[in-house]
């Protein structure tokens, strides 16, 4: 994933080049690349699953640099300048779904559509994004910048409810239902896939793709922006099953934080506000299907020391935990640690100390002997009359072979019938051929013994091994 090394810079005022940035974050969090589009340096970072739902953006990467680098990091403020007029006057949000946990709106009235300006272009274009339009490019930059997906609709196209209010309706679609994207492409849908619908028609493939519906185009004055958190399952599903993977559905199927959709919206509207005009109506329209569920770790100090093979200060700890934003009760001998939202990845207490050591640098992990006793196991006596069982053979000119633990459904059809209810049957089986775990070793035996016969007249093999047979129905 690109990152816009200047970005970066504005956010955390970083003094660190970017070729030493690149080998901070390698050490300390993913493999890292520098790349120069223009001259102008991009991070390329390879994140692992984990931590693509908290450090897929510039605000959650500077947040990790901060930690990395032991500085504070602060978030941007939001300066909003809302209008009289009332939102809830205007639209009106209608959740059906439960793979809709949250969703927030907003309207803005008089904006004018263009090109957007210079530093914006360049932005998204240095994170392989392509500008369209001033509006749609702050949905884009502000998506890049909290890691939250948004979406803007021309209110103008959205059908009216009877209340003449504008109703986003958010639910499955129907078996066969039809929505054309963006690209103009059109898409038949099954009941799996989540819609954003006005009364009359889908407008968007949630968390996916947006419908040409209510595209906004250079006529476009009025406009409703769209901020949501969807059931990464669902979204996940849904892109495989229609083809279609965008970054919208990578940061949803990733379980983003919920709680940024009221952030991020915010920040659109005063990034439009600022380089479109117009008047963003007072409050948000918003439906909630989603409770955070905070999670609280005791962690006693004595565990790191056995956790991790060397001894931590506590102080070092507490330091460690709070840069990564971590929250800490501390008591005599253990402290109460509850991961950041974002940090979903972050689920025991083993969790949170490989964290302390991973901020403390791999690297300088001290080298130390195992303190255990190396003891041999005891012998297995079984095992080495095996073994000399083999030793008597190859001593009689026999040589051992190895064949697979399957049968096919053809062999198992040769077996005596006494011996059918006994054989254990794969649940995937990769084909007919190892349908079935062998009941004995003489039929894979005696293909070997055919299959060598093109190449000699005298066979002398022998096989060791287990057979498996279901004696609950004996």
């Amino acid at each position: 994933m690109k990152f816009s090394y200047s970005w970066l810079k504005d956010l955390l005022k970083l003094k660190e080049s970017p070729e030493k940035l690149a080998e901070l974050l390698t050490l300390y969090l993913a493999e890292t690349t520098v790349l120069y589009h223009h001259q102008r340096p991009i991070l390329d970072i390879d994140l692992l699953p984990n931590r693509f739902p908290d450090v897929s953006s510039h605000l959650g990467l500077a947040r990790e640099i901060g930690a990395i680098l032991d500085k504070k990091f602060i978030y941007p403020q939001i300066k909003l300048k809302e209008d009289k007029n009332l939102i809830r006057e205007w639209v009106v949000i209608n959740n059906k779904s439960k793979n809709c946990r949250q969703y927030v709106s907003r309207c803005i009235w008089h904006v004018k559509v263009k090109p957007s300006p210079q530093w914006l272009k360049e932005r998204l274009i240095d994170c392989g994004l392509r500008p369209i339009n001033n509006v749609v490019d702050a949905a884009n930059y502000i998506m890049l910048l909290t890691g939250q997906p948004l979406h803007v609709f021309d209110f103008q196209k959205v059908a009216s409810s009877k209340q003449k209010k504008k109703e986003i309706i958010i639910r499955q679609a129907r078996a066969g239902e039809k929505i054309t994207t963006l690209e103009k492409k059109t898409y038949s849908l099954s009941k799996n896939v989540l819609l954003i619908c006005d009364q009359e028609k889908p407008l968007a493939i949630a968390g996916i793709k947006g419908g040409i519906a209510a595209e906004v185009d250079k006529k476009t004055t009025f406009i409703i922006l769209e901020s949501a958190n969807f059931d990464p399952v669902n979204i996940r599903l849904t892109s495989r099953e229609l083809g279609l993977i965008t970054d919208a559905s990578l940061r949803f199927e990733h379980d983003l934080n919920p709680l940024l959709t009221e952030y991020a919206i915010d920040l659109l509207a005063a990034l439009i506000q600022e380089i479109a005009g117009g008047s963003i109506l007072k409050g948000r329209a918003k439906s909630q299907n989603y409770s955070p569920k905070k999670i609280t770790l005791p962690i006693n100090f004595d565990s790191f020391q056995k956790f991790l093979g060397w001894t931590i200060p506590p102080k070092e700890i507490i330091k460690n935990l709070s840069l990564l934003g971590f929250a800490i009760s501390q008591r005599k001998n253990y402290l109460l640690v509850s991961p950041p939202l974002y940090r979903n990845d972050i689920l025991t207490k083993e969790d949170a100390m490989a964290e302390v050591s991973r901020l403390l640098g791999f690297n300088n992990i001290p080298s130390l002997a195992p303190r255990e006793a190396i003891i041999l196991p005891s012998k297995n006596e079984f095992w080495e009359f095996i073994n000399k069982i083999k030793d008597w053979l190859k001593v009689y000119h026999l040589e051992e072979v190895y064949t697979y633990s399957f049968i096919s459904q053809k062999d198992a059809e040769i077996l005596p019938v006494s011996i059918h209810s006994s054989l254990i049957e794969l649940q995937n089986p990769l084909s007919d051929l190892y349908r079935y775990l062998r009941p004995t070793l003489l039929i894979n035996l005696l293909k070997t013994v055919a299959n060598n016969f093109r190449f000699t007249d005298k066979i002398r093999f022998f096989e060791i091994g287990n057979i498996y047979l279901d004696n609950k129905n004996k």
